[in-house]
């Protein structure tokens, strides 16, 4: 979905966009790989401000944005420095800002939380919530049962295939917790 990769058959239609369509895709979804690419001897403004060129900004307007988004994931006192420099959550965060500079429709991120400590979790997730109240519909997949709790609306895949889709509340009210949740999907049965 990220257009990282050629689709299989069928098409995957977001926003009224193909995801074929790789310039006006690149526009509408920011993706937050599970694994940090970056240049660790780079800047972390540097870095921001060169993926928002990439996906379409003016050197100009994705300096701007960049700036923007490294605010909003608590980063702009670190911009100057080199991302090698910086602790793993940190690292995260320069990630999301990268994945938020160019203000897409759609956030795709694999696996935002691994790795992270308690407090960079719960920023991240913070950052996330003020995404989605700003329209940004975020889409993560992830193992962490505490990131699902925070989410409004679950997936659940098994094999490639769709066992569970509904809100969290609801798979919550009837399994009690995410995790029961998920084993009780995926022990053959599925769920709505």
């Amino acid at each position: 979905m990220a257009g990282e990769h050629r689709p299989p058959p069928g098409t995957v239609v977001v926003g009224g966009t193909d995801v074929r369509d790789s310039s006006a895709w690149k526009r509408s979804v920011g993706w937050v790989p599970q694994r940090n690419v970056f240049d660790p001897g780079e800047r972390v403004l540097t870095f921001v401000t060169d993926v928002g060129w990439l996906r379409g900004l003016s050197r100009a307007e994705a300096r701007s944005a960049a700036g923007e988004a490294l605010e909003l994931v608590g980063l702009s006192d670190r911009k100057r420095s080199r991302l090698r420099t910086l602790s793993g959550g940190m690292k995260r965060q320069a990630m999301v800002a990268a994945g938020i500079v160019h203000s897409p429709d759609v956030l795709l991120l694999d696996e935002p939380t691994a790795g992270l400590d308690p407090n960079h979790r719960a920023f991240l997730t913070g950052v996330l919530r003020r995404m989605a109240d700003r329209g940004i519909s975020v889409l993560m997949s992830t193992h962490v049962a505490a990131d699902v709790e925070d989410a409004e609306r679950v997936l659940v895949l098994d094999g490639g295939r769709i066992v569970a889709d509904s809100p969290v509340a609801d798979l919550l009210a009837v399994h009690g917790s995410v995790d029961a949740a998920f084993r009780a999907v995926t022990a053959g049965g599925g769920a709505s």
